[in-house]
C-alpha cells in the first residue's frame, strides 16, 4: 500500500511498506479479510507468487469490500546463486536477497520494484530463485559479512563473494524551505567509485526524514560516501 508515491526510477533498493499477505486454497481462490487502509492515498498493489513463476501484480486503488482480482502467474525462467567465502569456498547458510527495480511509468516491470524474495544457500552454498522482469539486485550476508550486489537483466548463474563489513548510520533532516512541497521519494544511497564511475553498493528507499541505520556496508569496496 502507498502513503507516499513510488519513485518512478529510482533503481533497485531496500523498500518497505505495510502489506497483508494471504495464502491461496487449492483452486487458487484468496481472500482477505481486511483491505488496505483508506488513509493510502496512492492507493495499493496486489502482487502475487509462487515458486517457479515470475510475479504477476494488478494495480487495486482503493478496492471496496467484495470486489473481485484476477492474477495470471506465468511460467518463470529459474537461475542459481553461488555464495563464495574470500577464498572461493562454498557458504553454507547465507541469506540471499533477490529485489526489483523501479521501472518507468508504463514499463511492464512497474510493479517489480515492490518484489522482494529470501533464500538460504545449501550445503554447497547454493540457492534456486526465479528471475524478475527488468531490472534486479541480488547480494547475501552471513553475520558481518557482506557480498557486493549483483545488478542487471535476466540473471543466468551469479557468483556472490563475502567480504567483512562495516556500518553506517545517520540522521536525515529534510529541508521543508526547499522541498516542503515535494512528493516524490527519498533515498539513501551508497556507492562505490571505479575510475570516474559510480556503482551502487546499496540503496534504501522510501526515507522520510530522521535516523536511518545502521547499514552494512562491504569493507574495502567504497572510495566516498
Amino acid at each position: 500500500t502507498e502513503d507516499t508515491p513510488p519513485f518512478p526510477g529510482g533503481g533497485w533498493g531496500r523498500l518497505d511498506r505495510p502489506s497483508i499477505v494471504t495464502n491461496t486454497d487449492a483452486e487458487g481462490r484468496f481472500e482477505f479479510e481486511h483491505g488496505p487502509a483508506h488513509e493510502m492515498q496512492f492507493g495499493s498493489v496486489l502482487i502475487a507468487t509462487g515458486a517457479g513463476f515470475t510475479p504477476g501484480a494488478v494495480a487495486l486503488g482503493l478496492p471496496e469490500r467484495g470486489s473481485r482480482v484476477e492474477v495470471v502467474l506465468r511460467a518463470g525462467r529459474e537461475f542459481e546463486v553461488f555464495v563464495r567465502d574470500e577464498a572461493g569456498g562454498p557458504v553454507e547458510g547465507a541469506l540471499v536477497h533477490h529485489v526489483g527495480a523501479a521501472s518507468y511509468r508504463g514499463s511492464p516491470s512497474q510493479y517489480e520494484q515492490y518484489v522482494q524474495d529470501s533464500a538460504w544457500t545449501n550445503r554447497e552454498g547454493r540457492v534456486a530463485l526465479t528471475s524478475l522482469i527488468g531490472e534486479q539486485a541480488i547480494w547475501a550476508e552471513k553475520g558481518e559479512l557482506v557480498t557486493e550486489p549483483w545488478n542487471g537483466v535476466r540473471p543466468e548463474s551469479v557468483e556472490l563473494r563475502l567480504a567483512p563489513s562495516f556500518t553506517i548510520s545517520g540522521t536525515v533532516t529534510i529541508d521543508r524551505t526547499n522541498w516542503g512541497d515535494y512528493q516524490g521519494e527519498r533515498r539513501v544511497v551508497v556507492s562505490e567509485r571505479s575510475g570516474n564511475l559510480w556503482y551502487p553498493l546499496l540503496r534504501v528507499r522510501g526515507i522520510l526524514g530522521g535516523a536511518f541505520g545502521p547499514l552494512r556496508v562491504p569493507l574495502g569496496l567504497v572510495d566516498m560516501i
